[in-house]
């Protein structure tokens, strides 16, 4: 816990001396006097840690600590806890607890207050209390109609309040359940979110569910609850869910399987069991159709995938080569086109070199093909004729990219709308097709254009990639452009460079860089990275690559947030906006975690604070990333936006992404990240303005070619290396690539054979 919340206001003596042990435990109905953490004025902490002072008729003023959320000065509540001492004092160390619900006005007006009822902030319960005393529970919940008596309280207000006040109950219910698995009301709220009425009875069948389910839960919690249940630590149902979240961990690493000694070793390590134990269950997993077992081509190693992946990969191939050898609706005379290409280049003075002809030659010939090139080689300049040559041939041309923002640099680039694939597929969470309300599967999502290009399809994952081709129609031509050098997806498999690879599609890769684009120090030193090089600048201040030497990590942390509060702003007139960390790391004094918070403070610190958890919380006007898929609302892992607003009442925060703004409950903003500093793996799919990266030989081990190459490549104006001399000779020098346990290589091949 932190040591800026206020100290125990007893000596450090024990003021129970004689009448109660260090480590007993006790069972205490208390009325809390005050809150001591969080202060007053300030959001409760993500956990729920709350320290406060109580009284007990026994005993008389204790302090306590632990998770309890909805503590409130009048509040009274049974706690039981263990006696126990640390810096602070001696405290009763909070275990469970339950809630006395108040009878007198008083108590219910402190409640109310308390900011648990979603629609009666302090104006409203004063209003509501003064007109229903101590009747206002039960008008609530007999009576909720005579609500509307209340002044203000209108028909969306009186819903708001039922529907909170039923649901708080419900919550209460659930923490009760859990109460010896540290359950915190903000879990609770997220279980009851998730699975409403059904909450302890989801959870009772399977309490592995919750990893998928809820997001930030992760397999330890989920672990101990079923533990606590009655789980057997060897048992089928604990090991199957530990082989199954291990194949998700490594998936989401990029691994669509793994060997089979690897994963019972990993399994065993993190359920504490021997791996002989883990690996005996392979086969009944196999058995239940849960896993895939099979021998690796590369490696003659016997290897288990999950079924989902497994089928991905499968998938994919046989719908490539469906693509390949399918009819298609709309012909293109291939030397007709180059032709009429050339003699508008030529009038325009443009020069396209051999490569990029041939690229837009068998764009016109091939019903499947990868073009793939650098930053700089003209890759959206060719997509452009390549649209355009389809367009005068009355072909339909869809454009989409994997995330939105790159799905809006493409509709800039090319002047046509592009959307991303998710919107073109229209998914939803945790399905292959969409379902209709009544539950009945609606035919495939269909993507029936004549052409469909798709940017950035290096970041296309396994399972998004399955779902796209599945989605293509026989008659459609698909292009698929990216740059192969950058890192690979987030996910399971490498889709892109298996592709190439496997020599069956064609590829196109560009190489010659534009004139106007080799002027580019970002340009210039992107494929000197490639090649081995160290960047090159002259540090002036016409140049867009610089670097500044720094000592520590320390100076560079400090170096970044001045450049980015002060100097660009100050000397370039780049707004803050416009600016974007990237680092290769979450922890340490240069990662992601420490320099939001420093950058956030400078920028932004003096705004309302609307809540807080163990990564310094949100203000109002904090840029925030979305961490994962939301179908419902429309935003999508790695969307930057900004909280534009905050209802007191409502406990819901408005956030900004693009104009698309998004409505999110308090209880789903551990959804969001603040992306002052995001990392490099973050931001593929995105171009900024300007990049700030700090390089230091703490990040070692994330220090490799692909990743320097990536952070430079996301610059459109101005880089800047942050850093030491080293770190950057390492980043370059480093060109060992991720390797991903992948079958679709040669699955493709097997097909063409």
């Amino acid at each position: 816990m932190s040591d800026n919340f206020v100290k125990s206001d007893r000596n450090i003596s024990n003021p129970l001396e004689g009448l109660v042990e260090e480590g007993e435990e006790l069972e205490l109905k208390v009325e809390i006097s005050r809150i001591l953490y969080p202060k007053k004025g300030t959001a409760q902490d993500g956990s729920g840690y709350t320290v406060f002072s109580a009284s007990n008729n026994k005993y008389g003023n204790l302090n306590f600590s632990g998770v309890m959320a909805n503590a409130y000065v009048g509040g009274i509540f049974t706690i039981r806890g263990t006696w126990t001492k640390n810096k602070y004092g001696f405290q009763v160390a909070i275990l469970s607890y339950e809630e006395e619900i108040p009878k007198d006005a008083k108590g219910i007006l402190l409640f109310l207050q308390g900011n648990i009822i979603k629609g009666l902030g302090k104006t409203y319960a004063e209003r509501v209390v003064k007109k229903f005393g101590e009747k206002t529970f039960e008008v609530i919940d007999t009576q909720p109609d005579r609500l509307l008596e209340v002044s203000g309280i209108g028909e969306k207000r009186k819903n708001m309040i039922v529907e909170s006040w039923k649901a708080n109950k419900d919550i209460r219910d659930i923490m009760i359940f859990f109460r010896n698995n540290g359950v915190t009301e903000h879990l609770a709220t997220k279980f009851y979110k998730q699975y409403g009425s059904e909450t302890i009875d989801t959870i009772k069948k399977n309490p592995y569910c919750i990893i998928n389910d809820i997001y930030g839960v992760g397999f330890k919690k989920a672990d101990e609850i079923a533990l606590q249940m009655g789980y057997q630590k060897d048992g089928y149902n604990r090991i199957s869910n530990g082989i199954s979240y291990t194949l998700d961990r490594e998936a989401s690493s990029g691994h669509c399987y793994l060997d089979e000694a690897t994963l019972a070793t990993l399994t065993g390590k993190l359920l504490g069991l021997p791996a002989s134990i883990i690996s005996g269950f392979f086969p009944e997993l196999e058995k239940e159709k849960h896993v895939i077992r099979f021998m690796d081509i590369e490696t003659k190693l016997p290897s288990i995938a999950c079924k989902p992946i497994y089928d991905a990969e499968e998938s994919i191939a046989k719908n490539v080569v469906r693509l390949m050898y399918g009819s298609r609706n709309v012909s293109i005379n291939a030397d007709k086109e180059i032709k009429r290409i050339l003699r508008k280049a030529k009038k325009a003075k443009v020069e396209y070199d051999e490569g990029q002809i041939e690229a837009i030659r068998a764009a016109f010939l091939n019903k499947f093909m990868i073009i793939t090139g650098g930053p700089g080689t003209g890759k959206t300049t060719i997509m452009r004729e390549i649209i355009e040559a389809f367009e005068k041939n009355r072909a339909s041309v869809k454009l989409a990219a994997p995330t939105g923002r790159a799905a809006k640099q493409m509709t800039i680039a090319t002047g046509r709308e592009a959307m991303t694939l998710h919107r073109l597929l229209k998914l939803t969470p945790g399905e292959r097709y969409e379902k209709s309300s009544s539950g009945e599967e609606s035919a495939k999502p269909n993507v029936d254009a004549d052409v469909l290009i798709v940017d950035e399809s290096s970041m296309i994952n396994a399972e998004l990639a399955a779902t796209l081709l599945e989605a293509v129609s026989d008659t459609t031509t698909l292009i698929m452009v990216g740059d192969i050098d950058q890192l690979p997806a987030i996910g399971a498999g490498n889709v892109l460079k298996d592709m190439i690879e496997s020599e069956v599609v064609v590829c196109k890769k560009l190489t010659k860089i534009f004139r106007q684009a080799g002027q580019s120090r970002i340009i210039k030193n992107a494929y000197r990275i490639n090649n081995g090089e160290c960047p090159e600048t002259t540090n002036k201040m016409e140049d867009d690559y610089l670097r500044q030497r720094t000592k520590d990590d320390r100076e560079s942390a400090k170096t970044i947030v001045d450049l980015v509060t002060e100097v660009l702003p100050r000397v370039y007139g780049t707004s803050p906006k416009d600016i974007q960390v990237l680092c290769p790391q979450k922890k340490g004094t240069i990662g992601t975690f420490e320099l939001n918070i420093a950058i956030r403070n400078v920028l932004n610190g003096k705004n309302k604070k609307i809540c807080n958890n163990e990564r310094g919380g949100f203000y109002i006007g904090d840029k925030v990333m979305q961490m994962t898929n939301d179908y419902d609302k429309n935003v999508f892992n790695g969307d930057i936006g900004y909280i534009t607003k905050y209802d007191e009442d409502e406990q819901v925060a408005i956030v900004d992404f693009d104009g698309n703004e998004i409505e999110y409950d308090i209880n789903d903003m551990d959804e969001l990240m603040l992306a002052y500093a995001i990392t490099v793996h973050k931001s593929q799919g995105n171009e900024f303005h300007t990049v700030v990266m700090p390089l230091s030989m703490s990040n070692r081990i994330m220090l490799q070619r692909n990743l320097f190459y990536t952070a430079l490549t996301r610059a459109k104006k101005l880089f800047i290396a942050i850093g030491d001399k080293n770190a950057e000779f390492q980043a370059v020098r480093c060109h060992s690539q991720e390797i991903r346990n992948t079958r679709l290589k040669w699955i493709l091949r097997s097909c063409i054979r």
